[in-house]
C-alpha cells in the first residue's frame, strides 16, 4: 500500500469521526439545549427517562474511547447519582402539579391589578442553540410575541413568559396589546383561567409572567397512542365550557379557543391568553368562540385534525364515549340550529364545576370550588407577605 493511499484512508477516517462525533454533539445539543421543554412540565417520565439514558450512552460512549473502563464505571456512577438527585429535586428540575392540588379556583381573589414587576424578582430563560460550521452553542435573542418558561422568584414560583420587544412602533403596540389583554383577564377573576403573576418591561423587552401547567390540551389531542380516560376528557370539557360561560358572562372573549391556549393542569383545563390573539374580521367573537369550541370538542372526542369541510364532522362518536359529550360535539358541529351559549352547551355536558342554584338552575358565574393548599394560602391571606412585598416594591 503506497504512503500517498494511507494518508487518504487516513484523511477519511478522521474525516468521518469528525462528522461522526458532529452529529453526536447536534444530537445531544437537539435534545438538552434545542428541547429545554423536553426537562419542563411538559415532560413526561419517560421522556425524561429516554433523554437521561441517551445522555449517559454518549457520554459513556465518549469516555470509553479515552479511558479505561473502571474510571468509566466509576464516573458513570456519579452521573448516575447526579441525574437521580436533580430528579429528586424536583423545585430545580421539573416542575409539576401536584396531584392532590384542587386548581379550579379563582386567580384573583382579592381583586388587585396586575403587578408590575422588577427585574430582580423574576428571571426568563433563554434558549440555547447550535449553529455554525463547527456547531458552536449560541445563546438565542428573544423573540417578540413567543413563549418562554421562567420563574417569579420573588413568589418561588416557576412561569410562562410571554415575551414582547418594544424596540419599533409596531412591536411596542402588540406588547401593549398584550398587556391590556392581561390586565382584562385578571381583572375578570374567573374560576378556570389560568393566574397571571404580574409583568415586567423595560426599554428593550417586556414578559408577562403566567401560571405554569402540566401539559397543553394539544399533546392529548395530537398524541393518539397516550392514554386518556373517557372521564378526564368530559371533565375538561366541561371546564372550559363553564369557564367560557362565566367569561361571556362578564363581556369577556377569548378569539382563540385551541390546543395551545387550552391547558391541563392534572384532570383539569384552564384556558389562558384571553384577546391576544383575536381575528380581524371576525365581528362576533362571542359565536366566533362558540364555533371554535364546537371544533376543539370534535378534536377531544375524536383524537384526529379536525376536517376542512364540516360535512365530515358528522360522524358517530367512538365507543366508550360519554352520552353527555356525545351529545355536546353532536349539537355543536351541527348544520342545523347549534347552542346559543356555553350555558347552554353546559346543560348539555351536565353538571360541570358549579354548583345548583335553590330552584335547581344552574348558574354559570356561581362556583364554590374546594381549594388546594396553595391556592387556600392565597386566598386566606397566608401569601400576603409575598403579595405585599411585590405592591411595596413597585
Amino acid at each position: 500500500m503506497s504512503a500517498r493511499f494511507r494518508r487518504k484512508c487516513c484523511c477519511r477516517q478522521i474525516g468521518s469521526n469528525q462528522q461522526m462525533w458532529a452529529r453526536i454533539w447536534t444530537m445531544l445539543s437537539n435534545l438538552l439545549l434545542l428541547k429545554p421543554s423536553l426537562l419542563t412540565a411538559e415532560s413526561s417520565p419517560i421522556i425524561i427517562g429516554i433523554v437521561i439514558v441517551v445522555y449517559a450512552v454518549i457520554i459513556g460512549f465518549a469516555l470509553l474511547t479515552m479511558i479505561s473502563v473502571v474510571l468509566f464505571l466509576s464516573i458513570l456512577i456519579l452521573v448516575a447519582i447526579a441525574l437521580l438527585l436533580l430528579l429528586i429535586i424536583k423545585e430545580s428540575f421539573i416542575d409539576i402539579v401536584p396531584k392532590d392540588e384542587a386548581v379550579m379556583v379563582p386567580p384573583n381573589p382579592d381583586g388587585k391589578p396586575l403587578v408590575r414587576l422588577t427585574d430582580d424578582q423574576v428571571h426568563v430563560e433563554r434558549r440555547i442553540d447550535v449553529s455554525g460550521y463547527n456547531n458552536n452553542i449560541v445563546v438565542v435573542p428573544f423573540n417578540h410575541n413567543e413563549v418562554y418558561y421562567g420563574r417569579v422568584t420573588v413568589l418561588k414560583k416557576r412561569a410562562r413568559v410571554l415575551a414582547h420587544m418594544i424596540d419599533s412602533e409596531d412591536h411596542l403596540r402588540g406588547a401593549d396589546a398584550a398587556l391590556a389583554a392581561a390586565e382584562a383577564q385578571h381583572a375578570a377573576n374567573i374560576t378556570g383561567v389560568c393566574r397571571l403573576y404580574g409583568y415586567m418591561r423595560n426599554k428593550q423587552f417586556q414578559f408577562i409572567f403566567r401560571e405554569r401547567p402540566t401539559r397543553e390540551l394539544e399533546f392529548h389531542l395530537t398524541n393518539s397512542h397516550a392514554k386518556w380516560a373517557w372521564e378526564t376528557r368530559l371533565q375538561m370539557a366541561r371546564d372550559v365550557a363553564t369557564t367560557m360561560a362565566q367569561a361571556h358572562a362578564q363581556g369577556l372573549t377569548h378569539g382563540n379557543l385551541c390546543g395551545t391556549t387550552i391547558l391541563v393542569f392534572n384532570d383539569h383545563a384552564k384556558i389562558d391568553y384571553f384577546g391576544t390573539d383575536n381575528p380581524g374580521d371576525i365581528e362576533d367573537l362571542a359565536a366566533y368562540d362558540l364555533n371554535m369550541f364546537g371544533r376543539l370538542l370534535w378534536r377531544i372526542v375524536h383524537r384526529r385534525p379536525t376536517p376542512y369541510d364540516s360535512v365530515d364532522m358528522q360522524i358517530p362518536a367512538p365507543n366508550g364515549c360519554p352520552a353527555e359529550l356525545a351529545a355536546a360535539v353532536a349539537a355543536c358541529v351541527s348544520p342545523a340550529e347549534k347552542p346559543a351559549s356555553f350555558a347552554a352547551i353546559c346543560d348539555i355536558l351536565g353538571k360541570c364545576t358549579k354548583p345548583e342554584s335553590a330552584d335547581g338552575t344552574v348558574s354559570a358565574s356561581a362556583i364554590s370550588p374546594q381549594l388546594g393548599f396553595d391556592e387556600a394560602r392565597l386566598v386566606q391571606g397566608v401569601d400576603e407577605a409575598h403579595w405585599d412585598n411585590i405592591y411595596e416594591t413597585n
